[in-house]
């Protein structure tokens, strides 16, 4: 089921923390920026979801002509 799936990622991903700081209490530049990877991923995996098949077919067709 695609929200068990997306629960979990939202978890995984941190995805409602905005900041991430080290065990001083500094923001860790490097944490930061995989943060932001994971919140890329699930964003693109949520749009994927929760598009129509007609969406799902133009992104594929754009991928194959940019491959």
């Amino acid at each position: 089921d695609a929200s068990i799936v997306l629960k979990d990622l939202q978890k995984y991903c941190r995805y409602n923390n905005s900041v991430v700081k080290d065990g001083n209490g500094k923001v860790d530049p490097i944490a930061v920026g995989i943060a932001i990877g994971r919140k890329e991923v699930y964003e693109r995996i949520t749009k994927f979801i929760w598009n129509d098949d007609k969406d799902m077919r133009n992104a594929k067709l754009m991928e194959n002509d940019n491959a």
